[in-house]
């Protein structure tokens, strides 16, 4: 495991050449206009310091204009303003998952201050805490830990003889991305029939700002793609999902759970934009499933609003 205290937090910042790479949002040619409409729908972004701020469009309105025009290079100069009028270049917006970010470092210093913080709150609670999720209570919890090799699990947590106990796959924020591959999966005959209709409508390549997604009937497919494939609680399956800053609650004396801006305890299935669905997208290089230039997952409903439906 990677203790806490030893991981890196090197940020990367947004630059002209990341604003024009391609993005897998059907009508979002490239990743300045996935920031274009981050703006217009006044969703929070976050600087390099940490900080997240919400960008005030009359203010910042020639800097706005450029990303229309998609001239992107002018941006290092043109300045933008948040809510509290204080001016920023481009340069000072973090490279989040929605850039494509967290897709290389996996949310790395987002994760480390939500772990760090969960921590802190332990020690406030005495340093060795009992913590119920679901109906199972998990004693003498005293640490937590990052595991290597991006298992289902984010977070470790462990008790007082260094023995992991509770799994957690943490979401840094609400527009999170995949929840599993389908690798794993096709036994399933929902994901095998997804395949087969792809292939058909695609002739086997998928085209650029193609995708299409599927509703997923089958419970059990749902509950393996949010919490994991194993059978026994472990890196591959975790007991909760956590969005956003953890909470550690307490419930009665000596008992505490763990709460998040969004959260849900197994075998609870995520329902209205975050509902797990198949899907597959435009990916230049990657063959999967039998097809050119696709990529497979089941995906929160919200990333895949603008795709067809098979």
């Amino acid at each position: 495991m990677i203790k806490l205290i030893d991981l890196l937090t090197e940020k990367t910042n947004l630059t002209p050449a990341t604003l024009n790479k391609d993005t897998k949002v059907k009508d979002l040619p490239n990743r300045g206009q996935v920031l274009l409409r981050m703006i217009n729908d006044r969703k929070p972004l976050r600087l390099v310091t940490g900080e997240d701020i919400v960008i005030d469009i009359k203010k910042s309105n020639d800097f706005i204009t450029g990303l229309i025009n998609s001239d992107y290079k002018s941006l290092l100069k043109i300045p933008f303003y948040d809510k509290k009028g204080n001016s920023y270049l481009l340069g000072k917006l973090e490279k989040t998952s929605d850039f494509g970010g967290q897709d290389i470092a996996r949310g790395i210093n987002i994760e480390d201050k939500i772990l760090s913080d969960f921590l802190k709150q332990m020690e406030e609670a005495g340093g060795k805490v009992n913590i119920k999720i679901g109906n199972i209570i998990y004693e003498n919890i005293t640490s937590g830990d990052k595991p290597k090799n991006n298992p289902k699990a984010d977070f470790i947590l462990s008790d007082d003889t260094g023995t992991p106990k509770i799994f957690i796959s943490h979401k840094d924020y609400d527009r999170y991305q995949q929840y599993s591959g389908i690798a794993a999966l096709t036994d399933y005959p929902e994901v095998a029939k997804f395949i087969a209709k792809v292939k058909k409508i695609t002739g086997g390549d998928m085209q650029p700002k193609a995708a299409y997604k599927s509703n997923i009937q089958d419970k059990k497919l749902q509950v393996k793609s949010v919490y994991g494939k194993d059978k026994n609680f472990g890196l591959n399956k975790v007991q909760m999902v956590c969005v956003g800053k953890m909470e550690l609650v307490k419930i009665e004396d000596e008992l505490y759970t763990i709460k998040a801006q969004i959260h849900w305890t197994y075998a609870k299935i995520p329902h209205d934009q975050y509902e797990p669905i198949l899907a597959v997208s435009y990916r230049k290089g990657v063959n999967q499933q039998g097809l050119k230039n696709a990529r497979f997952g089941i995906y929160p409903r919200q990333l895949f609003n603008y795709s067809k439906e098979i």
